[in-house]
């Protein structure tokens, strides 16, 4: 059994590209346990987050990064949380969500922290996007970056391709993304096919084909919920919201919407 997914940089000194390889079937594995939805809705999920994973490439050490949708049409709430490190939680809400949306509505809002800095926060509304689309966006707008990104469909697996600026030595690919994407398809398409899990495997396919690996991370689900957390935000509530909750008992149960673990909270 994997202990987690990965994260793996590769680089392609001959086109000048970066290219962030996700190895996510461990997340999708967590994702299944922690959630209850099924068929359409399920697949949406795998989607999002391999998708927004991707983006943990893009931090530095002690950022941390925040992704959260909210989606008029279809109606949903997507939360993701990540660090440098590879630390993540995320939900989808509601819980029952059944459907494959191909194109969303709504606002997506990005936070990332940074240490000693004032956090940075950027708004994006979404109008008939893709996940893809709407990702891409997200590097354009909020990172500045030429680069696009491509999901599997035989894995649970995904690709962030970045084309590196220009240097003193060096001008930059004249490939887009896209075009890059094309003139490596093959590869890529064959390493998606493979669904390959192990590090080593991946590194050696991959170096056979002219691509260098620069280093690699492990992704790990981690909520950092707490029964003090949780009596934080219950306390922070007015009188009146809090007899609502309590209804009349002396103990509350509530329960952690990433990762599920259910506390027992007593009124005070």
């Amino acid at each position: 059994m994997l202990n987690s997914s990965t994260l793996i940089t590769l680089i392609d000194d001959q086109e000048d590209y970066l290219i962030h390889f996700l190895e996510g079937q461990k997340i999708i594995q967590e994702m299944v346990l922690t959630q209850s939805l099924q068929a359409s809705g399920l697949n949406f999920y795998r989607d999002l987050i391999l998708t927004t994973m991707l983006m943990t490439s893009l931090l530095k050490r002690g950022e941390r990064l925040g992704i959260y949708i909210d989606s008029h049409y279809p109606d949903f709430h997507f939360k993701i949380e990540t660090d440098f490190d590879g630390r993540y939680r995320s939900v989808l809400l509601p819980e029952d969500f059944k459907e494959f949306p191909q194109k969303l509505c709504g606002r997506l809002r990005l936070t990332k922290s940074f240490p000693g800095k004032r956090p940075y926060q950027s708004i994006i509304e979404i109008n008939d996007s893709t996940i893809d689309q709407l990702m891409i966006l997200v590097l354009i707008k909020s990172y500045q970056i030429d680069a696009h990104l491509f999901t599997s469909k035989e894995s649970d697996q995904a690709l962030l391709l970045m084309r590196l600026p220009p240097s003193s030595k060096k001008a930059a690919s004249k490939l887009t993304p896209k075009e890059y994407w094309f003139s490596r398809q093959k590869l890529f398409s064959e390493l998606f096919q493979l669904g390959l899990n192990e590090l080593a495997a991946i590194q050696a396919f991959v170096e056979t084909h002219g691509l260098k690996f620069l280093h690699a991370k492990a992704l790990t689900f981690t909520c950092g919920c707490s029964i003090e957390n949780m009596q934080a935000l219950i306390n922070a509530l007015s009188e009146s919201e809090r007899q609502n909750l309590y209804q009349g008992s002396k103990e509350l149960e509530v329960v952690c919407e990433y990762c599920k673990k259910k506390y027992q909270l007593l009124q005070k």
